[in-house]
């Protein structure tokens, strides 16, 4: 019903339901299904041309063959709830770099998806703000001690600044986070509840860099929602940019591959 801008290529068509004979086809491919009239509903996603392009001319100059290109979304779908949890629903939370994005699942399709501003840019700016320090400082911070697990057993100081008089300690820096992981929860929070999700049978899964982050499970539990996990891949929740993104990927491939 829409007309793509020239500029624009088609990357993924998206099926929401199917109608076979005007007869509503929920959640099921009608492939092997016999009708006389077959129509569809389904999410168009484009990207400008010159940026689909680009992508993947950087990678096949690595030497990797693109066989297809999936939206990140659609991705996470198909990658990381089983096939259980695709048909009787789960909610995706993707903690990016700037972003957050939910995706509601079940019937084996992505039903809605909402974005809302948090990620770990966010965390950086608060923990600058919160002690007085530049973005690099506060960068260094969150990377090597908001998202790790391991307890040190003592309020050990995590950096000091003599000029700035800055000091800042386990306990501080725990107390900053705490503050971050309640507006982040308390957002997905009201999201969740106006999607009318049933979260003690439906499980809410984290995913991307985010989902490290320090306390954001146990946070998120504390308010109620015990059927919260994180989903453990090699390529998800580590520090730096190995998670499920197209940088990541390629610098993983170059540093595996280039001496």
């Amino acid at each position: 019903r829409s007309t793509i801008p020239l500029e624009e290529m088609i990357v993924n068509i998206i099926p929401i339901h199917y109608m076979l004979d005007n007869q509503l086809i929920q959640g099921k491919n009608p492939i092997g299904m016999t009708a006389s009239v077959v129509q569809f509903d389904a999410s168009v996603v484009t990207l400008p041309k010159t940026i689909a392009r680009g992508y993947v001319d950087l990678i096949q100059d690595l030497g990797i063959e693109v066989l297809d290109a999936v939206v990140s979304t659609y991705a996470l779908y198909s990658l990381v709830p089983t096939s259980k949890q695709k048909e009787n629903g789960c909610v995706l939370v993707d903690i990016g770099g700037r972003n957050t994005v939910i995706s509601d699942i079940a019937h084996n399709q992505v039903l809605r998806v909402e974005k809302f501003n948090f990620g770990g840019q966010y965390i950086t700016n608060s923990i600058a703000k919160e002690f007085g320090v530049t973005l690099e400082v506060a960068e260094f911070l969150k990377q090597k001690y908001a998202t790790l697990e391991n307890s040190y057993g003592e309020d050990i100081i995590l950096y000091q600044d003599d000029l700035l008089h800055v000091e800042v300690s386990e306990s501080k820096l725990e107390s900053a986070l705490e503050k971050c992981c309640s507006e982040f929860c308390y957002s997905l929070v009201n999201l969740i509840n106006k999607w009318n999700i049933d979260t003690l049978n439906v499980p809410i899964i984290f995913v991307g860099g985010g989902a490290n982050l320090k306390g954001l499970e146990n946070k998120f539990a504390s308010i109620g929602y015990k059927n919260t996990f994180r989903y453990q891949s090699p390529f998800v929740g580590a520090r730096g940019l190995e998670y499920l993104s197209c940088i990541g990927l390629i610098k993983r491939y170059i540093e595996d591959n280039i001496k």
